[in-house]
Order: structure tokens, then sequence, then C-alpha cells
């Protein structure tokens, strides 16, 4: 099937950041909380905004705020850690000059994206990039897909979303679209059974496009 438009996950599917993601957030935890986790224990953050996987550990709102500013610093000092999983330049590139539509929905914020993004150099070629700033809620909930179905006008059956993440599954099927799971960035040994499409390297979008 050709899709008239494909988004992507950023974390874990356009770029490699699982471990400086994990390992940040366990050393800010435990110099600042006391809180010692492994990054296993701590893979449940993976997909969904920091505020959000904070509230796990954390109450107080203002706290909260605190320890996400230290954590987001955190990362932003090993931005030079961060790589684009390989294959993923050469297929948005060639995705770029085709008929269709491509894009990003990601639990990033504005700030985020400046500083783990951007620097790739990859901006100009997606249509629209939904970052966690322009809406109310986020994945799993359908809302950041919504709006980028409604943005670009199209039917929900026509707009496949390429994720890593059951979150990015049920976002994407709650806002009746289709999901690609990008095998690269996730698991091998996570299967997501209800997966429309399985995509072993990111070559492969290059066939439903």
């Amino acid at each position: 099937m050709e899709f008239e438009a494909i988004f992507f996950d950023l974390d874990g599917t356009l770029i490699d950041t699982t471990n400086v993601t994990l390992t940040s957030l366990q050393k800010v935890l435990q110099e600042e909380l006391g809180i010692k986790k492994s990054t296993a224990e701590l893979s449940f953050a993976l997909g969904i905004p920091g505020l959000k996987a904070l509230e796990y550990f954390i109450k107080n709102n203002e706290l909260r705020n605190q320890i996400n500013e230290l954590w987001m610093k955190d990362v932003a000092q090993r931005s030079d850690e961060l790589q684009l999983f390989p294959g993923v330049t050469s297929t948005v590139k060639h995705l770029a000059v085709g008929k269709v539509t491509i894009g990003i929905v990601t639990s990033q914020t504005a700030t985020e994206l400046q500083t783990e993004f951007s620097p790739f150099g990859l901006n100009k070629y997606f249509n629209l990039i939904v970052n966690a700033s322009m809406t109310k809620k986020h994945k799993p909930n359908p809302e950041p897909i919504l709006y980028a179905i409604k943005k670009i006008n199209i039917s929900p059956d026509n707009f496949l979303y390429i994720g890593d993440t059951a979150y990015d599954l049920e976002a994407a099927h709650r806002a009746g679209a289709k999901f690609a799971l990008a095998q690269w960035g996730t698991d091998k040994r996570t299967e997501l059974t209800t997966a429309d499409y399985v995509l072993k390297k990111p070559s492969d979008i290059l066939k439903l496009a």
C-alpha cells in the first residue's frame, strides 16, 4: 500500500537516544533524589514526555519541573553522543523528493528538538514537525497524531506512523492511522504483534511510499 503521508517518531526511530536518555535520567534521580534504578527499570520513560515520566517518582510539580530541567540539561551536554540510525538520512532525503508528505510527531518539546535533532540538518526535509509543546495530550493519547492529520488534511487511512514503542502503536491506532514498527530502534525481542508493518531497516519504508 502506498500512503499519502508518512510520519516518524523521533527518539528510538530516527535518533538513537536510548542510552543517553536513560543514563541521564538514572544519574539525575540518584544524585538529586537518592533514587537508584537500573536503565531497564527506567525504560518506561522512552516515548513519553519527560515530565510525564517523572510523575512516577515525583508528585510535587515544582520539584518535578526542577528535576526535568536538570535531566534535559544533562542530555543536552551529551548531545554529541546522539546519532541518527544508519540509513535514516538517505531514506528521508529520498522520501522528500517524492509525492508523499513526510513529518515527525514526537514527545520532545520544541527546546529538546532544537538541541537534539536540529543539529543533524534534516528539519528542512519534513513538511510538518509536531512537538510536545503543540498539543495538550501526548502519546499514547492520539491527539498529536490527529493534530498532524488535521494539519495536512488527509484521511487517517492514508497516514502511516512509524515508531518503536507500544505508546506509538496505541496512539496511531487510536487515531485511525496505520502503524509500522521501526525494528532497528527497539529491543529485537519485543514484538508488537498488532503493528500493521514491521520494518527491519529504514530503507524498507520506501516500499510503502
